[in-house]
């Protein structure tokens, strides 16, 4: 029961982190998507410096990294997108492993001392003590033995519950990542073929005579 009370307190400090994470991340969401978004599509310049102001939320992040590049090749500028992307979303699924891991050993662990407390429960019993009152103390034994199973499945299910939540705003966050980043590529890219230097024509080589 002390390594399920120690993993249900590392789960549940986990679940409060997470809940904390997201919900000051979806808070200012909207906010950064639509000021960036704006100044980039009127003017561009103002746009870096917006997102360099979110720069500690993971979005303003993302999007700040491309776009404080100068004059970049929209290929350098997609390359960065992606990056910054995967850097990211890694950080945003901090604390998905310490769940896993508690979902995956705390039914493991109660299954475990279910068994030791069986073992010792039923170590007592003589064969010539069965349909006597004396095996009343292992029935009793047996039923505090199964205790570790039941608070093993307890601590994994409301772990499997929580990761699941957090798992399903990861996806909805990669949805969101790549949308946003598809968008300001484009007006990136129009900026781009806006203001590309076109290199000038040859001059036609004229013959020059002079009078002797």
């Amino acid at each position: 029961m002390w390594p399920l009370l120690f993993l249900s307190v590392l789960s549940l400090s986990t679940i409060i982190e997470r809940f904390w994470f997201w919900g000051r991340f979806l808070l200012k969401q909207g906010q950064i998507i639509s000021r960036i978004m704006d100044a980039a599509a009127r003017n561009w310049d103002l746009a870096p410096k917006i997102a360099k102001e979110y720069s500690n939320h993971p979005l303003g992040n993302y999007l700040y990294s491309p776009l404080r590049l100068v004059n970049a090749d929209p290929e350098v500028f997609h390359l960065a997108l992606e990056s910054a992307a995967d850097d990211e979303l890694a950080l945003m699924r901090r604390g998905d492993k310490v769940l896993e891991a508690v979902i995956a050993l705390s039914p493991l662990l109660g299954l475990l001392g279910t068994v030791l407390g069986l073992i010792t429960s039923l170590s007592d019993i003589q064969l010539s003590d069965l349909g006597t009152s004396s095996t009343a103390g292992v029935t009793l034994g047996i039923s505090e033995a199964l205790i570790s199973t039941a608070a093993g499945l307890i601590v994994a299910i409301i772990s499997l519950a929580f990761y699941r939540v957090f798992q399903s705003l990861w996806f909805n966050q990669v949805r969101v990542f790549r949308k946003t980043g598809n968008e300001l590529e484009l007006i990136y890219r129009q900026r781009w073929l806006e203001e590309e230097d076109y290199p000038p024509a040859n001059p036609v080589n004229q013959d020059f005579k002079y009078d002797e």
